[in-house]
This record gives structure tokens, sequence and C-alpha cells, in this order.
């Protein structure tokens, strides 16, 4: 058993007198919980200001685990195509992750709902990024859900929660906070972490020739080696 001193994340106050600004724990808080999403794949269901600290250190606490969930890495990858259609104000992309993450009732015409959700979504996708409030989405979200054959995945429930729950921390300690604005650079880590890896496996695996038998293909192989190169004269990377 461990003791655990530091300030609650709501005060702002003593956060203060501790020299620690409520935008850093703010961005902490977000990229702390990204993390739990994005990359481990295991996430605290219930992190309201009592089951979180600030620590002396700086860094943040959480506690009472007794509210979890798990995501598979093939939902990770959705998650962030969802969230950058939202950053780049993509309504139809949106429409098309809603439907890859099973939001759609069982043998529900896409094609019937998906203009419906591009309006919705158009309505807060024509405001600045700043503006969009992912509380007032996921609700105008829950109202489409009434008249129309959709459903909430069972392991979004929490995951909404949470990050509503996240969202009304910022606000409360930040009025300049911003969900999206906050979560940007840290999913934009996340996901050209994830394509790092995915690339370079696949790389690996044209290279080693384990998708034909054992045998290398080295044409394959030599115009994979263009590709990459042309890439990163185009990214600059």
């Amino acid at each position: 058993m461990e003791f655990i001193h530091g300030a609650k994340v709501t005060d702002v106050d003593e956060l203060k007198r501790r020299d620690v600004s409520p935008e850093k724990v703010n961005r902490l808080l977000i990229k702390t919980y990204l993390k739990q999403l994005l990359e481990d794949g295991f996430f605290h269901a219930d992190p309201h200001p009592g089951n979180l600290l600030v620590m002396p250190d700086g860094r943040v606490a959480f506690f009472d685990f007794g509210m979890v969930g798990r995501i598979t890495p093939d939902l990770q990858s959705k998650m962030i195509d969802a969230f950058f259609h939202v950053v780049s104000k993509d309504a139809a992309g949106i429409a098309d992750d809603l439907i890859a993450l099973d939001f759609l009732k069982p043998g529900t015409n896409p094609i019937v709902v998906k203009p419906v959700v591009e309006k919705m979504f158009e309505f807060h996708l024509n405001r600045k990024l700043k503006d969009v409030n992912f509380k007032e989405l996921t609700y105008d979200l829950a109202d489409v859900m009434y008249d129309y054959p959709f459903r909430l995945p069972s392991n979004f429930t929490y995951i909404m929660r949470a990050l509503m729950t996240l969202e009304g921390i910022g606000i409360i300690t930040d009025p300049e906070f911003n969900f999206f604005e906050t979560a940007k650079p840290y999913a934009k880590e996340f996901m050209l972490r994830r394509e790092g890896n995915d690339f370079r496996k696949a790389f690996v695996d044209k290279i080693m020739g384990r998708d034909e038998g054992g045998k290398i293909d080295w044409d394959r192989t030599w115009k994979l080696a263009k590709m990459a190169f042309k890439s990163v004269l185009n990214t600059g990377i």
C-alpha cells in the first residue's frame, strides 16, 4: 500500500501555488489518456476529479481501477481515423467511421443513414476547431440514434463518457481549453508511430519474401525501395 501526495486536478489555486499550470495538467491528462486508449489498449474508465491527483513532481496519478476497459488494435486504428476526420472536418469520412465502428444496427443500409450523419456533423465542422465541443458532438449523435437505426457499441459507452469527463475537467480549470486542439498533436504522434510500425513490418515481410513462400522477390523489393525514397522526398522527413 502506498500513500500518494498531490493536489486535485481541479484545484487551480493549489496547482498555481505549486507552480503547475492548469494548461500543463490538461495537456498531460489528454496525452496520458490517449496513450491508454490508442497505444496501451487498457484504460481507466472513470477519470473523474476524485480519481486523479497531480503529484509534487508534476506527474498525474490515477486512482480506483474498479472500472477499466480494453481496446483492440483494430479499434484503435479506427478511432484514430475518426479523430482525424473530425480534425480535418471530413463529414463523409466520419459517417464512414461510424459504420466501420459498428454504430449501425445489423441489417441497416448505410447508404440511407450516411447523409443524415454527414448533415449532423457538418453543423459542427463548419465552426472553427477551437469551437467544436466533444460533449455537444456526442449529445447530437445521441439524438440521431433515437431517430435512426444507430446503436452505441458497449465498448464506446465508457470511452465517450470518460472523454467527456476529461473535457469537463479541462474547461473548469482553463476556459480556453479545447479537447480536439489539445489532443491533435498527441493523436498524430500515436498515428505516425502506428503507421511506422505497420510499414516496417510489411516492408520486412516483403523483403524476406514471407508472402511468397520464403522466396525474395527482388524486383518488388526494388520498387518498394523507390516508393519509400519518393515518400521521404515528398514529406521532407
